[in-house]
């Protein structure tokens, strides 16, 4: 059987015994169901537009609704092919997603504005887990024949104190060449990682003040990304979507 979602036309197909809510989880529709379809919350609400389905009597449709040919979505089961609308509560479009630049789709001026003045109050210091490095590193000699790879732990350690340093394989086995083509001008990244610290990467030039790092906010309707200057700690990109997880509950899966 086939059932279509309005006003995504998209579609899936099921078998007999499944649930709109299932139907609409194959099809990718989003259908809001905090209650991951136990049936207690009310937000899965869908009208039936062409075909037929069973469902069950429940207190969280007025007589009203019923008659329009509403349903809960967790709840019916399809017995035809079907047409489906979600019901505007249920759409993505009700739900909110905030994120630098995008006001929130309800009004709550007051909260934003005292949010915003208390921000320009406090100055955050930013403390990255990595951060760049650039090293002029001397040229080996028949008098200075020091490793490369102890040649920049050396260098960096004129810089700050840096105890205990590690590198993967991957980076010390591209080091020689990339430090010769380099004329031995090269910056470094250090992840920090408990009282180590790792050089994670090494490239030609100077680069440290192209440092970037991405913050991810998931939360139970909606998941945000952030691009974050690592060097300033300004946000230079963001970007929300929502969560599909939603439709299996609020809970973050």
């Amino acid at each position: 059987m086939k059932v279509k979602f309005s006003p995504e036309g998209k579609t899936a197909k099921v078998q007999a015994g499944e649930t709109i809510l299932e139907a609409a989880r194959k099809a990718n529709a989003y259908i809001n169901s905090a209650c991951g379809g136990d049936g207690i919350c009310g937000k899965c609400k869908v009208i039936v537009k062409k075909g037929s389905v069973k469902s069950p009597a429940t207190n969280l449709l007025s007589r009203d609704e019923v008659q329009k040919g509403y349903v809960l979505a967790c709840q019916a089961v399809v017995q035809s092919d079907l047409e489906i609308e979600v019901a505007a509560g249920a759409r993505p479009e009700e739900a909110q997603i905030v994120v630098d630049g995008q006001p929130p789709l309800y009004s709550r001026v007051d909260e934003m504005q005292s949010t915003e003045k208390l921000e320009k109050k406090i100055k955050f210091e930013t403390s990255p887990l990595a951060t760049k490095m650039y090293l002029e590193l001397p040229a080996p000699t028949l008098k200075d024949n020091t490793a490369d790879l102890q040649r920049i732990y050396s260098e960096i350690r004129k810089q700050r104190k840096e105890p205990i340093m590690q590198t993967g394989l991957a980076v010390v086995k591209q080091l020689s060449q990339l430090l010769r083509d380099a004329d031995w001008k090269v910056t470094v990244t250090l992840g920090k990682r408990n009282d180590t610290t790792e050089v994670v990467q090494v490239e030609r030039g100077d680069t440290s003040a192209r440092n970037f790092g991405i913050a991810v906010d998931v939360g139970t309707t909606t998941v945000v990304a952030k691009l974050i200057d690592l060097a300033t700690g300004n946000v230079l990109s963001a970007k929300g979507t929502y969560n599909k997880q939603i439709s299996y509950g609020e809970d973050v899966i």
